[in-house]
């Protein structure tokens, strides 16, 4: 005779079944994976299954989305004036100390821009070592290390006049004291040829 066995059967209605993660694979992993899925098996045939509501879509009207659109950003153009009165402003109210932090900033500009230019040169890319140069001479006429550059650069171009002509504005905008006056004395020295002067 076979006796049958007892089972508990749950009273209360479970809604949602517990989803577990799947295990990493291994070996005590795949054991524990077929006890756990007859387990959920078990606790899904004794509760009914449960649809999820369905998601109804949600009209937006065009004129809602143009007004929550963030702002288009202002060109660059216009944010210069506000840049350089910012400086001035600066410079006005904090005296000395301002005009030491201008200092400061031009010449890391500087020393930026020859910095690019010497790169440019050291690896023969002539042609944008002369147009960093012609920027910095464009944008700050009187900055003697610009000029200075674009003599650099036409003398690696083998342009002897232009490489000349930007040597000697250096000259004229370098103050007595520039730690490469002497070495561009000394470089125009060399280039000129008696009676040429």
């Amino acid at each position: 005779m076979v006796e049958e066995e007892a089972v508990a059967v749950p009273t209360e209605i479970i809604e949602e079944p517990e989803v577990e993660k799947p295990a990493r694979p291994g070996r005590k992993a795949t054991a524990k994976a077929g006890r756990v899925s007859q387990t959920a098996q078990r606790t899904q045939a004794a509760a009914p299954p449960v649809e999820p509501a369905p998601e109804i879509p949600v009209a937006v009207a065009a004129s809602s989305l143009q007004e929550t659109a963030p702002p288009a950003p202002e060109p660059a153009e216009a944010l210069q004036p506000e840049t350089k009165q910012s400086v001035f402003g600066l410079i006005k109210s904090k005296g000395q100390e301002a005009q030491q932090k201008v200092s400061q900033l031009v010449k890391s500009k500087q020393q930026e821009l020859q910095l690019k230019v010497s790169g440019l040169i050291q690896t023969r890319q002539y042609d944008s070592a002369l147009e960093v140069a012609n920027d910095c001479a464009k944008n700050n006429p009187a900055m003697p290390e610009c000029q200075l550059m674009l003599g650099q650069v036409h003398g690696k171009l083998n342009h002897p006049r232009e490489s000349t002509q930007h040597y000697e504005k250096f000259l004229a905008l370098a103050p007595p004291d520039h730690p490469r006056r002497a070495e561009v004395v000394e470089l125009l020295g060399k280039t000129r040829t008696p009676g040429t002067e």
